[in-house]
């Protein structure tokens, strides 16, 4: 079985929507001999070199009140000079908690808003608005490329005003969203791949995973193409991440294979001290072909009928099959 490589901590549903078209993800089981990057050096030249303050972005209280505490967000400034912003404390615990998030020059591009503040379901309100420059109320910030809630707080995303277009949106509650040129709003999401792992996760930050990609055959011409996405919780699953297209990105596409690692960011969740995730390996997937197809990965179920998971059916299913004569080869399709 030397060219079947299992991933602790790692399942994947095996089929991604896009807009009706379901794509086909193919699972490799190629050996790689490429030299592998170090994780930790991926991920601090994703997050960059600051934390708090950059020429461009503003985040401020209640009509553009600077009196918020500096630990309470989080402006990261990305290689592609655009950024990303998470809201992470319930700084005002017994009344409105408010995070404005202002341009201070032209052209700003936010990919990623995440609201990671945790707080009690009702009674100390986070929120949030993305509203123009407090000096020059003509200046606004051009594209939010996703708004994403990931913590517990009460969280009413109460107003959004871009230039051109506004991205993914997932928040409890949404108020106006203004936009010149388009909204894809919390309707209509773009393609998505989802990892499941066999216990909860969360993570801080807009930067969980790393992302790399290159054109199916290729061997180790790995790009890294981690901005082109968001990673973002499933609903209803503590397992599982969802990573999904940003905005103006080609996300996954056909014709190339893609490798994703966890950073540091990512944690366990409901265990003392969140660890990071156990995740040494890296999960290498293609894409394709699009079309009506069912997942590679999900080849039974209770009843031996695919249930549309990948889960402990689907790996018996596989290894009862696994000397079966496929394509001629008498290993089967997941020999070496």
């Amino acid at each position: 079985m030397t060219g079947l490589r299992i991933v602790w901590g790692v399942l994947v549903r095996g089929s991604a929507q896009l807009f009706g078209l379901s794509y086909r993800i193919v699972l490799r089981g190629r050996r790689r001999k490429c030299k592998e990057r170090s994780i930790v050096a991926t991920a601090s030249a994703l997050l960059g070199l600051t934390l708090t303050a950059h020429g461009g972005v503003q985040v401020t209280g209640n009509a553009c009140n600077p009196d918020i505490p500096s630990s309470a967000y989080q402006i990261v400034e990305l290689p592609s000079g655009h950024f990303n912003v998470s809201l992470t404390q319930l700084y005002a615990p017994s009344g409105n908690t408010f995070f404005e998030i202002h341009p201070t020059s032209p052209g700003v591009i936010i990919d990623n808003v995440v609201i990671d503040v945790d707080g009690p379901p009702a009674g100390s309100p986070v929120i949030v608005r993305v509203l123009p420059d407090c000096n020059n109320p003509l200046v606004r910030i051009k594209s939010v490329g996703s708004i994403l809630q990931t913590g517990t707080g009460e969280t009413l995303l109460n107003k959004v005003e871009v230039e051109e277009d506004i991205g993914f949106v997932q928040v409890e509650a949404i108020g106006d969203l203004f936009a010149d040129r388009d909204i894809v709003g919390p309707d209509d999401p773009p393609l998505q791949v989802k990892l499941r792992h066999y216990g909860p996760v969360t993570w801080k930050g807009a930067a969980p995973l790393t992302v790399e990609r290159q054109t199916n055959g290729d061997i180790c011409e790995w790009q890294l193409v981690t901005n082109n996405f968001v990673f973002i919780p499933a609903r209803g699953d503590d397992n599982s991440i969802i990573a999904i297209a940003a905005t103006g990105a080609p996300g996954f596409e056909v014709g190339y294979e893609y490798r994703i690692q966890a950073t540091g960011q990512l944690l366990c969740d409901n265990v003392l001290g969140a660890p990071p995730v156990n995740w040494a390996s890296p999960y290498v997937f293609s894409v394709e072909s699009a079309g009506p197809a069912a997942s590679d990965a999900d080849i039974s179920g209770p009843g031996g009928v695919p249930d549309g998971c990948v889960d402990a059916f689907d790996l018996a299913a596989l290894l009862a099959a696994w000397c079966s004569v496929a394509d001629g080869n008498p290993c089967g399709t997941c020999g070496p």
